[in-house]
């Protein structure tokens, strides 16, 4: 059985996909709409007039949502959707944690191939879980 909970369009600030390796943020998405939307589906996706946008960052509070998911599920690495909500301070909700996420546009690739060459190499050999501040790749080496 699923259990669904819609979440007025009014309430919805950003949607995010946050890709989450070892401990760290290595990919981040923005959804947009591109086109109008199907009404009959309230999903935000492809078929729906919406893709991902990565030239913005979220905020932190994002990303150690996205952190404390793909953690807590026991996973070394995911892609987490999530949604802010204007209200309670930008609360987050986790929609879903993919474990095994799409890698199949030139972004996804990049940062996956990134992310393994740089534990090949020994660099990221450990859960990065000291106190929390979740490294963006995307944005600091």
């Amino acid at each position: 059985e699923w259990w669904v909970q819609v979440i007025p369009a009014g309430l919805i600030l950003n949607e995010w996909r946050i890709h989450i390796f070892n401990g760290r943020c290595i990919g981040r998405g923005l959804k947009v709409q591109t086109s109008e939307p199907n009404r009959k589906q309230p999903v935000r996706n492809r078929n729906n007039g919406w893709t991902l946008t990565h030239d913005i960052a979220p905020s932190n509070k994002v990303r150690q949502t996205a952190y404390e998911s793909v953690k807590c599920l026991g996973y070394n690495f995911g892609a987490v959707d999530i949604i802010e909500l204007n209200i309670n301070d930008n609360q987050c909700v986790v929609l879903e944690v993919n474990s095994a996420p799409a890698i199949r546009s030139e972004y996804t690739i990049d940062i996956y191939t990134n992310a393994l060459t740089k534990l090949s190499q020994g660099k990221w050999i450990k859960w990065r879980d000291k106190d929390f501040n979740v490294v963006d790749t995307n944005t600091t080496t």
